[in-house]
């Protein structure tokens, strides 16, 4: 028995197609680690087969992508692993390219940053809710796309920006776990 179906995050129900995570895995490969190999491709296509190999004939993808994050946690690629974890908050690319630390210094945008910042938030409420701090992110990076120019974009209009999406979506707790954690 194999899988057969797909339960998607927005609960529609597809068709496995192993390809879509070998394309996946490339991605995140080429974001890593830069161009691949054909032996990268060979354990791309293994990984794929194991998931299909899976006893249940419909899965959930966020059960598909814990597998393949498990995966390549075990092949020691945890760099892989790390950005197909967080592969849903880059469906397009971001406006937003750097940011600006509060010490002048600019380094690149890293959306995961912003939830995994929020999913903390979210565990000292004592209500961990992975969807929840997957919506919220999203939120804040359209806002933040709203106001990026040219120059980078300051950690404080980040800081802002996810303060007043967390009270406005009515996680009044989690606002005050998240500002009390970047004031200390």
């Amino acid at each position: 028995m194999t899988v057969e179906r797909v339960v998607k995050r927005n609960g529609s129900v597809e068709r496995f197609q192993s390809y879509k995570i070998v394309e996946g895995l490339e991605k995140s490969y080429a974001h890593a680690r830069g161009r691949k190999k054909l032996i990268e491709k060979i354990w791309m296509e293994e990984i794929a087969l194991r998931v299909h190999r899976v006893r249940p004939k419909q899965l959930s993808s966020d059960t598909i992508r814990k597998i393949i994050v498990d995966d390549l946690n075990t092949r020691k690629m945890n760099d892989i692993a790390d950005h197909y974890d967080f592969s849903f908050l880059q469906e397009s690319p971001s406006k937003i390219k750097k940011v600006l630390k509060r010490s002048g210094k600019t380094e690149l945008f890293s959306p995961k940053k912003i939830f995994k910042s929020i999913r903390k938030a979210f565990s000292m409420t004592g209500i961990p809710r992975e969807r929840e701090c997957e919506r919220v992110t999203k939120i804040i990076i359209r806002r933040l796309e709203k106001i990026v120019g040219n120059k980078p974009l300051p950690v404080e209009a980040i800081r802002e920006v996810t303060e007043e999406a967390l009270m406005e979506t009515g996680h009044h707790a989690a606002a005050h776990r998240y500002m009390l954690h970047r004031y200390m």
